[in-house]
This record gives C-alpha cells, structure tokens and sequence, in this order.
C-alpha cells in the first residue's frame, strides 16, 4: 500500500513553495507514495499553477487559528508523513501533529538562514522546531545554524540541497522568446517577488543598471514577478526609474507562470539579494547556460559561482562591482553547471 503523504503549502509562488512541489514530484515518480496537498489559501491561489494536473487539492483559509483546521484533515487523512517547505507553515504543522499527538511523521523545512528573522519570529522556531521528525536545511551552514542555535537534536537535522525540476524546465523553456524580435537590445533579467522588505536588493539592481546603461546603452532590464503597485518600496522603485529617466528601459512584466521563457532567451540573470535561503532562480537561470551576477548573500554562492566561468560574484550593497559584473558576463557563453542538488533517492529515503 502507497504511504500518505500530506503537503501543505502557501498560496504564493516562491522559491520554498516551488521547492515543495518539486520534491512532491519526486515522491510521486517513485511510486511508494500517494501525495495530497493542502493549500492554506483561496482555490484562485497561483501555487495551483504549478501543482501536477489531477491531483487532490484541499484549501484552507488564512487565520490565526489555521491549526486547528490542519489538525482536522491530518487526523481524517491519517497520513503517514505531513510535510511543509516553509518556516511558517512548518511551525503550524508542528502545533496540529505533536500538541494532539499524532502519529505520523512530521518532516519541516527551514526556508531561511535564522539569523534574518525576529525576535517573536526565532522565538517560534525555538519553540516548535524541536519537536518535528526531520528538520531540512537547505545547505551545510544552515544546518549548523540550526543544531548551534536551537534545542535540535543534530541527528534529526539533515542538509539537503534544493531539488532542480529538470522535466518542467526543459518543458517550458521550448516556447517562442516573449521579448520583442524587433528590439535590438541586450536583456538583463530578474526573477521573483517584489516584497516590502527590499530584502531582494532590486534597488540595488536599478542602481548598478543605471550604470551599465552608459556603457551599454542598448540594455534593458525586465523584472518577472508579482509586485504591488502600491507598495511603498514599488513606488520607491518606480521613483528611480522616473527620475533617472529609465522608464523606455525598464519593465516590470508581472507575474508569468513559465518564467523559463524570460530566462532562455536572456543575456545576463541577476540576483542583488541582500538576504536569500537558496536562490532557485538562480540555480535554474544557471541551469539553463544563462550567464548570472550574484551578490554573496549567502555562503553557497562562492561554491556554484566561479567569475568568468558562469558569472561573477559581487559584495552584497556593491552598486559599482554589479555594474562592472553585468558588463563582464556578457562576454561568457557556454558552461557548465556547477551546482549539485541533492538526488532524487535522498529525498525519497527521507519519506519513508
């Protein structure tokens, strides 16, 4: 008999949520396993767009008391694993599995390098972390992290590196180029969510395009993702763009369900991130041969990235290095991904 699997996942579309999925689609190639998703959200939620036709799909509403609402599904589907990519959720499964005593195997995933959250929020995760099965940790450092500052039992925190979705890529990466034919210019690309936080860097990113326009006067540079028109660090965003005259230069597209698109036929992608967990986009803009420019956010991007071969990697904050970056990796073509994600059979062992 198939082993039960309950995933829950937000209603978003980022990095954890597409890593979620991911690792669900691994599980189901094996075939030990019958996966079930739980989407705390409405059913129009974009997460929908990437979750594999046909599947059993429940949602439940964002509040405070969301738990409770977990904990009735898990005791009614009696699954042998729940499962959440993310911090937040993660921590509501915990509350629905181990207060009531469940028993099933409760398998959470940190998202994020510990030292960027809150106090209340570290506070959280100190208090209910320790109490899950298997704890995911992205990279070596962040498992470190986690066993050094919290009550976590070494033995159940296991470093393993973001899944890559080779078949969805190569999919949706074969359909026509978005840019305009009729433009003759050279594509400088960002992927992800605009947030309030600025914690993405694209402030730093306009900066240093300003500055790679007076060399390369024919860049453009389109940002794919969802954003909020009136958020305050948008309108600081579109301040910029306005009084350095960049907007026939700049575009911001939205939110695309097949980003691969944007990144084939791109010249250079670019993360400015001043904070990251494990860049996805990155990853799979490297993937797909696309010379990168990478801030050193984080301490993995030193290991996939080595300047001049498939990019370059800049300080964190550095407007100018990015500009020169920008410039330099328009010049590197072919290479070779350096990048290794944890394999389909670490994945699988773990849910068992």
């Amino acid at each position: 008999m198939a082993k039960k699997i309950l995933i829950f996942l937000p209603e978003g579309i980022g990095g954890a949520e597409r890593v979620g999925v991911t690792i669900s689609k691994i599980l189901m190639k094996d075939g030990r396993f019958d996966i079930k998703y739980i989407i705390i959200g409405s059913p129009n939620s974009p997460i929908t767009d990437i979750i594999p036709k046909g599947k059993d799909i429940k949602f439940i509403p964002k509040n405070h008391t969301r738990w409770i609402t977990m904990y009735k599904h898990i005791k009614a589907e009696n699954p042998h694993v729940v499962f959440a990519p993310c911090r937040n959720i993660s921590r509501d499964i915990i509350w629905a599995t181990k207060i009531p005593r469940l028993k099933c195997k409760v398998i959470v995933r940190s998202d994020n390098p510990l030292t960027t959250l809150k106090l209340w929020q570290r506070f959280l995760v100190r208090s209910t972390f320790k109490y899950a099965d298997i704890v995911i940790a992205q990279q070596e450092e962040m498992r470190q992290e986690i066993i050094n500052e919290y009550p976590v039992d070494a033995n159940k925190v296991i470093a393993l590196q973001n899944p890559i979705d080779y078949e969805d890529i190569e999919k949706k990466a074969q359909v026509s180029s978005p840019y305009d034919a009729e433009k003759n210019e050279i594509r400088y690309l960002w992927v992800g969510r605009i947030s309030e936080s600025g914690t993405k860097g694209q402030d730093i990113l306009l900066r240093a395009f300003q500055l790679v326009r007076k060399k390369k006067p024919l860049s453009h540079l389109y940002f794919v993702g969802r954003y909020n028109e009136k958020g305050t660090y948008y309108q600081r965003l579109k301040k910029y763009i306005d009084e350095n005259n960049l907007s026939d230069h700049v575009d911001f597209v939205g939110y695309d369900s097949n980003p691969y698109r944007w990144v084939r036929y791109a010249d250079c992608f670019v993360l400015p991130s001043r904070v990251e967990g494990l860049p996805n986009s990155l990853l799979e803009a490297m993937y797909m041969k696309v010379p990168v420019v990478a801030t050193r956010c984080l301490p993995i991007i030193d290991r996939i990235i080595k300047d001049g071969t498939n990019g370059y990697r800049v300080e964190v904050e550095d407007i100018d290095g990015m500009a020169e970056a920008m410039i330099k990796a328009l010049d590197i073509h072919e290479f070779s991904l350096l990048y290794i994600p944890s394999s389909d059979e670490d994945f699988v062992k773990l849910f068992q």
